[in-house]
C-alpha cells in the first residue's frame, strides 16, 4: 500500500535553484564546467578553511573536556567577530551589520522574515528568482505573503537578467517589507 500525500506535498515543485541543478546535471559538459555554487546548506561543499582548522583543533581548546557549554542565544562575541571577519574578507563593509548565530540556515531565515515582516504580515516579502524554496514555505507557515520577480532558465542553463522595470512595478504595487 502506498501512503497518500497531503495536498501540500503534492503541490510542491522544485525551486528555480533546484531546477537549475537538475538541468545542470543533464549537461554533457558538466565535468568541464567550473561551478560556483551559492546554494544554502550544500553539505557536499567543503567548509571555509578557518572553520576546518577550528574543527581539527576541537580536542585542543575549550571542548577538550567533552562538554559543549551553553552560550548566549546570539552566539559568543568571538564567533560573531569570526563570521564578520569572513564577510569582511570578501570586501564587504561590516561596521553596520548585526551578526547573530543560529542553529542553522532555516532558523536564521525564519527569524529574518519575522524581523522584517512580522507574523501574519499584511506587507509581503519580495524575492528575486531564483528563490530558495524555504522562503516560500516559511511564508506560508508564518502567514507572510510572498511576491517575486520571476526569471526563466535559459537553454544554456543560466537565468535571464533581472528586469528592473518589472521589479519597480512590483514594489510600487505590493509595497514589500523587505526584498531578497
Amino acid at each position: 500500500m502506498v501512503p497518500s500525500l497531503s495536498s501540500h506535498f503534492e503541490k510542491r515543485l522544485p525551486s528555480a535553484i533546484r531546477q537549475a541543478q537538475i538541468l545542470f546535471a543533464q549537461r554533457q559538459d558538466k565535468n568541464e564546467v567550473q561551478v560556483v555554487n551559492l546554494a544554502i546548506g550544500n553539505v557536499s561543499l567543503p567548509m571555509h578553511p578557518a572553520m576546518q582548522k577550528r574543527m581539527n583543533e576541537l580536542g585542543e581548546n575549550r571542548f577538550s573536556d567533552g562538554v559543549v557549554k551553553y552560550s548566549p542565544s546570539v552566539g559568543t562575541d568571538e564567533a560573531r567577530k569570526a563570521f564578520l571577519n569572513i564577510i569582511a574578507s570578501e570586501g564587504v563593509e561590516t561596521s553596520d551589520l548585526y551578526c547573530m548565530i543560529t542553529d542553522g540556515g532555516s532558523q536564521a531565515m525564519e527569524i529574518m522574515m519575522l524581523g522584517v515582516c512580522g507574523p501574519k504580515s499584511e506587507r509581503p516579502l519580495m524575492l528575486l528568482d531564483p528563490a530558495y524554496t524555504n522562503y516560500i514555505e516559511f511564508g506560508k507557515r508564518l502567514s507572510i505573503p510572498i511576491v517575486s520577480a520571476n526569471r526563466e532558465i535559459l537553454a544554456n542553463g543560466s537565468f535571464n537578467s533581472l528586469n528592473l522595470n518589472e521589479i519597480e512595478l512590483i514594489v510600487q504595487k505590493e509595497n514589500p517589507s523587505a526584498m531578497l
